[in-house]
């Protein structure tokens, strides 16, 4: 009995497994430009202006593709190993975290260029942006550190304040005062 309930929970399970992949489907598919084979990571969407958002990130490169014609408005180049990628729509700013050279790039969406680079203690990865409270955080790949950016005077930001927090302390990261 125990074994034929087993079975039976088994067998819903892989149903429900396959009824559930089932429903994902190809809807479209486009060629990027950069070397072939090579590790994309993170996507985003700027919802404005109809922006995906992705990171190439053998080939150090963030597409910015447009998503009402499904063309690569620019590929953007000085985002070395972008892992992850934010978009903060009232800055019109794209951040990247760049492991290959450990900073985290912004990228003026006005301009589609990397505007600064923010030095980070190692291989920053994943990135989260709380409005709210006008951060974005950065955590490298093995969580031993996270940056938090708080992006001051959102109208006109001239400055940056980056901390490094490490165990809940935070001190400037090097370079930034």
């Amino acid at each position: 009995m125990i074994r034929l309930r087993r079975f039976t929970l088994a067998g819903c399970l892989l149903l429900t497994t396959v009824a559930l992949a089932s429903t994902l489907k190809s809807v479209l598919s486009f060629d990027l430009p950069g070397p072939t084979g090579k590790r994309f990571d993170y996507l985003t969407i700027d919802y404005d202006d109809h922006y995906l958002l992705s990171a190439h990130l053998a080939a150090g490169l963030l597409y910015v593709i447009d998503l009402r014609t499904n063309q690569v408005v620019k590929a953007i180049s000085d985002t070395p190993g972008a892992e992850g990628v934010e978009f903060v729509p009232e800055l019109k700013k794209v951040y990247t975290s760049n492991a290959g050279d450990n900073t985290i790039g912004v990228i003026d969406l006005k301009q589609m260029k990397v505007v600064k680079k923010l030095p980070t203690e190692a291989k920053p990865d994943g990135s989260a942006y709380a409005a709210p409270f006008h951060k974005l955080y950065v955590s490298d790949e093995r969580t031993r550190w996270s940056d938090d950016i708080a992006l001051e005077n959102v109208k006109a930001i001239t400055e940056w304040l980056l901390t490094l927090s490490i165990g809940g302390l935070s001190s400037p990261v090097k370079g930034m005062s």
